[in-house]
């Protein structure tokens, strides 16, 4: 199980879904779930505690067992996420598979992470952190707007980037899971319906 994590931190993310069926076929139980759920969790909190060394914000009290409880409820809305409505397009994986999976998601997804902190670096130093406190993330926006044409793009790349990695591995891991044929069309479907709704809604407004 341990091998194997390791042998497939990089090939997790350059194959996806092959690395998903590896990890589901080890058959690991609750306990190596709760470990891995741990793993992603101290990555991305590593990386958040080097957050200052990168841009300036502050990071290190996201060390404590109120962020692991928050991090281990995010991993299983995830699970659900992956199990629960690929079923209602004829998906045909258990709770246990989608847990597991996600499982392994979460350190995945937290090894992109410095993509996201690359990122912050280029906005100006407390921004991001004083909208977070405004609670008016869309101040960012106007944020992005005033950088520089060549520091916009490059933050815009990293952001996307990040973004669609995300999204890549999720339906990956949900395609394996449920053994949909189609990566790219989980991936699209997925993509119309997180925004799917609010292209009809601009549209009709």
């Amino acid at each position: 199980m341990y091998s194997a994590v390791t042998q497939n931190l990089i090939g997790g993310l350059l194959q996806p879904r092959a690395s998903a069926r590896r990890m589901l076929d080890l058959g690991y139980g609750m306990r190596e779930v709760m470990l891995l759920i741990l793993l992603g969790y101290v990555i991305g909190a590593i990386f958040n505690i080097l957050l200052p060394m990168v841009s300036g914000y502050g990071g290190a009290g996201l060390l404590h067992l109120f962020g692991l409880l928050n991090w281990s409820v995010m991993v299983l809305v995830m699970a659900w996420l992956a199990w629960i409505p690929p079923r209602m397009f004829g998906g045909k994986g258990s709770w246990e598979e989608a847990l597991r999976a996600t499982a392994w998601l979460s350190v995945l997804m937290n090894l992109i992470w410095p993509l996201m902190l690359i990122a912050f670096r280029i906005l100006p130093e407390g921004s991001l952190l004083e909208a977070i406190e405004s609670g008016d993330m869309l101040a960012l926006a106007t944020i992005v707007e005033r950088l520089t044409p060549g520091d916009r793009t490059f933050f815009q790349i990293l952001i996307y980037t990040y973004f669609f990695a995300s999204f890549w591995l999720f339906a990956s891991f949900v395609a394996e899971v449920h053994q949909f044929r189609k990566t790219w069309l989980v991936f699209l479907t997925m993509l119309g319906l997180i925004f799917g709704p609010f292209l009809f809604l601009g549209m009709a407004g």
